[in-house]
């Protein structure tokens, strides 16, 4: 993760990480599945769900296309 990312922008990483793996589990896919129907690794998708990388845009779209939801749901915060 990047240091420099404030405090919100942090809280919001860490928010995104665990819609996308709150939404891969209701669909019952593992991370390997999930990378596989996204086109990125899964180390990849483990390291967004862990809040370790900040995924691109491209990626968003391609993981929440991936899990059959709209994308505003992997930035709902809790």
């Amino acid at each position: 993760m990047e240091p420099a990312l404030r405090k919100e922008h942090r809280a919001m990483l860490e928010s995104v990480g665990q819609n996308i793996a709150y939404y891969r589990k209701k669909r019952g896919y593992t991370q390997r599945q999930l990378a596989e129907r996204s086109s990125y690794s899964e180390s990849y998708i483990q390291q967004i769900e862990r809040a370790k990388v900040v995924p691109s845009m491209a990626a968003i779209l391609s993981i929440a296309k991936a899990l059959e939801i709209p994308e505003y749901l992997l930035f709902r915060m809790h």
